[in-house]
């Protein structure tokens, strides 16, 4: 079996929409839906450790992510100047955007590490000679 998959997460800290910054965000008019946004922008960016490549397809790279994840783009311009003034995106020399918080929350393990985990969680709970699942009965 050769499953070169990888997957990837998102970890959200405990006090994430505790944060300041995110209460701020949350604040603003359409902020709900900017949160959402933003959540999303650090979910198209985990393969890329905190990069939104802008591919160049349309005029501007927030063209392109309104197009992508299917917002106004006026929503999108809001969400990326509120980030840019509260330094969580910022915007490289190719247009694409960089989030910086992405490095700190992002997890990845390949199919083959999955199975060994797994494997090792079977192969613990049956050296226990119980039912893993006795407890819930």
């Amino acid at each position: 079996m050769n499953n070169n998959k990888k997957y990837y997460w998102l970890r959200l800290k405990e006090g994430f929409f505790d944060s300041k910054h995110i209460k701020f965000l949350r604040s603003q008019n359409n902020g709900d839906r900017m949160c959402i946004v933003y959540l999303q922008l650090q979910l198209k960016s985990l393969k890329t450790i905190g990069v939104v490549q802008y591919e160049k397809l349309l005029p501007s790279c927030t063209e392109e992510i309104a197009f992508d994840l299917g917002e106004p783009i006026e929503i999108i311009n809001q969400t990326v100047a509120i980030l840019e003034k509260l330094n969580l995106v910022e915007q490289l020399d190719d247009g694409s955007l960089y989030l910086s918080a992405v490095r700190e929350v992002v997890g990845s393990e390949t199919a083959a590490a999955e199975c060994m985990r797994n494997k090792r969680m079977r192969d613990n709970s049956n050296s226990d000679n119980t039912n893993p699942f006795s407890k819930y009965v």
